[in-house]
């Protein structure tokens, strides 16, 4: 997959997150949202991961706070969208080191939980706010909250985004390696 196309899963993937939340409230989006982003970030070096979180961050963060711009003005709204978009940046980063061959869903679901806690603690205290787990006050995942609070909820959902997304990668790599119908040879040129 190219790089245009794994920043457009990027965006795509921010955007949709966005919905799970409060207002849209379509909490099964989380587990899609994460799913783009663990894939886009597979199998690509270091930068590329940063640039596909960060844009995955700006494309959730910037929708997700806007409620801020009303009582903080653009210019503060805009800056803590950036600066939170940072974190998700790191997380997209750490993900492409972390995944170099393909889509590993403990590895995405504790790169989402280590995430969320620097960014729960930093700067400043913290922004402990627009967790992953709190899209998921309607969902089955909420019980777990009751067991390991809002860390153990980010994981389970987590988890299960990089479940489906390892089967949408293998589900790529084998459509991408199967022999045409009538023909001999992949079904389109490799990437």
């Amino acid at each position: 997959m190219g790089p245009v196309r794994r920043l457009l899963i990027a965006l795509a993937g921010g955007a949709t997150l966005s919905l799970a939340f409060p207002g849209f409230g379509l909490w099964w989006l989380a587990l899609i949202a994460v799913a783009s982003l663990g894939w886009a970030t597979s199998g690509v070096r270091a930068r590329m991961g940063f640039a596909t979180g960060l844009l995955f961050g700006l494309a959730f963060f910037v929708p997700t706070l806007s409620w801020s711009g009303s009582f903080l003005g653009v210019v503060p709204w805009s800056a803590l969208a950036i600066c939170q978009a940072l974190f998700v940046g790191a997380l997209g980063w750490g993900s492409a080191l972390l995944q170099p061959h393909g889509v590993r869903p403990v590895v995405v679901a504790l790169a989402w939980v280590a995430q969320e806690a620097v960014r729960d603690r930093f700067p400043y205290g913290g922004f402990p706010w627009v967790r992953l787990a709190f899209s998921q006050a309607d969902s089955p995942f909420a019980h777990v909250a009751a067991v390991g609070g809002a860390p153990a909820v980010t994981f389970l959902v987590a988890l299960c985004g990089g479940l489906l997304a390892y089967a949408a990668q293998t589900a790529y790599r084998a459509a991408r390696t199967m022999p045409r119908a009538g023909g001999d040879g992949p079904a389109s040129p490799p990437s």
